[in-house]
């Protein structure tokens, strides 16, 4: 045998099994995503315009309050229609639907005000006032309140439920 004569050696063949291993891979979700995201929705569009003019002076904290009172009413159906649209657009609901703005939100308030509604109606921030379905400011006394369950002050607003 010279040196160029190849043996035949044995292969041993083996087969490992591969067990599917489930990662949950959730994507990185970006304030820009959301901000698109939220300007192509109906519901989240619609949710951001109340937030931008309900809110605009309140905090993040106080804005996703708010955007909470609207996502409360949804889940009444008896007493409040079943959508976000539905919800904001009912007469005499939303103080910036039956009068004229004097001052319209900032830029930096409509970007709030998207931020916020897609991440109440995703889930990503919690409920900070619970079962609310009523909210006022603190310059008005509305008549109704006295028939309502105070639940908390978030910025200048108050919230309520019913009793």
């Amino acid at each position: 045998m010279d040196k160029f004569d190849r043996k035949e050696v044995p292969v041993e063949i083996r087969q490992e099994v591969v067990v599917p291993v489930h990662v949950e891979v959730k994507p990185v979700i970006t304030d820009d995503f959301r901000l698109y995201y939220c300007k192509k929705s109906g519901e989240c569009s619609k949710m951001a315009e109340a937030l931008a003019y309900e809110a605009r002076s309140e905090s993040l904290i106080g804005a996703i309050a708010v955007g909470y009172v609207i996502l409360e009413r949804t889940r009444n159906p008896e007493r409040w229609p079943k959508t976000v649209r539905g919800v904001v657009t009912q007469k005499n609901q939303f103080s910036y639907l039956r009068k004229r703005q004097k001052s319209k939100p900032k830029p930096e308030d409509w970007e709030r005000a998207y931020i916020a509604s897609y991440q109440i109606l995703h889930g990503e921030v919690s409920n900070p006032i619970g079962a609310s379905d009523h909210y006022h400011t603190l310059k008005v006394k509305p008549k109704w309140a006295k028939k309502m369950q105070y639940v908390a002050t978030v910025g200048s607003h108050k919230f309520y439920r019913e009793k």
